[in-house]
Order: structure tokens, then C-alpha cells, then sequence
């Protein structure tokens, strides 16, 4: 297909898409990396409990990237990103359901499930942008989209402070 530069790339509302997609998906995952070990003190949850969540929480970063990135190439990226980006919701509603229930083990695995399919943003995106936009950029192309971690961050960081204030954790982080 044709091959789009980062300018013209711009002009597409799929891009925009994909950009507020990044925005969320970024912001999800960011609120519970930066405020997981937060989250299950405010929940009563033991010490061992946050560390075992904040320790786990990378390694199923890490895995879910080969894991699902290798599963997207394989069985194509819009279906196996819109599953993954569900279950990844889902599990977040089951680490807050877990947490309010003070079922410590639960609330680990739901963590790690939610880590599991919310990461795989990294992998999923560049891709995208090469299959919509041509490889030619795609470097380009992706680094424009990436700026939209800086909009996730924003969220995850600054607005998530003032919801918490207003709203309190359990609903910040279920519908964060």
C-alpha cells in the first residue's frame, strides 16, 4: 500500500483514533503501575500483598509482549488487540472487586492479569501504524503516536490525584 509520511498521517481520523485509543489504554495501564502498592494499602491489603502485585506487575508486562505480540501477528492485530484490551478491563474490575473483598491472592492475580493484557500496547501500536500507514515511516509515523504516552502520563498522574481527592480510590481505579 501507499506510504504515508508523519504529516499526512495527521490528516486521517484513523490516526486520531488510534491516538485517543494509546491516550486510554496508556493512562489504564499507567494507574496501576504507578499506584498498585497505593491502592491495596488504602484497601487494608498486607505489605507482602503490594510487594508480591508491584513485583509481579513487570513480569507480566514483559511476557504479555511476546506473548500477545506473537499471538497478534498470528491470528491479526485488531482482534486480538480489542480482546486483549477487554480482558485487561475486565481484570481491572476483578483487582478492585478483589481488593474491596480483601481476597489478597485474588488481588494479585487480578493485577497481574490486568498487566498481562494492558501492556501489550507497545507491541500492538507500532504494528498498527506500519499495517494502516506503510513501513516506509513507520519509525516516523509511530513516534508521533507514541506522544500520546505523555497524554496517558498526564492522566495517570495529575488527573487521577484529583479524582481520587474527589471520588476516593476504588472508583478511580475501576473506571480509570
Amino acid at each position: 500500500g501507499r506510504a504515508y509520511e508523519p504529516a499526512e498521517m495527521l490528516r486521517t481520523w484513523q490516526f486520531w483514533l488510534l491516538y485517543a485509543m494509546f491516550v486510554a489504554t496508556a493512562a489504564a495501564d499507567l494507574i496501576v503501575i504507578a499506584n498498585v502498592v497505593r491502592f491495596a494499602e488504602h484497601l487494608g491489603l498486607a505489605a507482602v500483598v503490594a510487594t508480591a502485585a508491584a513485583t509481579l506487575l513487570p513480569l507480566a508486562a514483559g511476557v504479555s509482549r511476546m506473548i500477545l505480540g506473537g499471538a497478534s501477528d498470528r491470528f491479526g492485530r485488531i482482534h486480538v488487540m480489542a480482546a486483549s484490551f477487554v480482558l485487561a478491563g475486565i481484570f481491572r474490575f476483578g483487582l478492585v472487586g478483589a481488593g474491596t473483598a480483601g481476597a489478597p491472592i485474588a488481588f494479585v492475580a487480578m493485577v497481574v492479569g490486568s498487566m498481562f493484557f494492558s501492556s501489550p500496547l507497545y507491541v500492538y501500536f507500532p504494528s498498527v501504524v506500519a499495517d494502516y500507514y506503510g513501513a516506509e515511516h513507520s519509525s516516523g509515523n509511530y513516534a508521533v503516536l507514541y506522544t500520546a504516552k505523555v497524554g496517558g502520563g498526564v492522566f495517570a498522574g495529575t488527573v487521577v490525584g484529583v479524582l481520587v481527592a474527589a471520588f476516593g480510590w476504588v472508583p478511580t481505579v475501576a473506571f480509570g
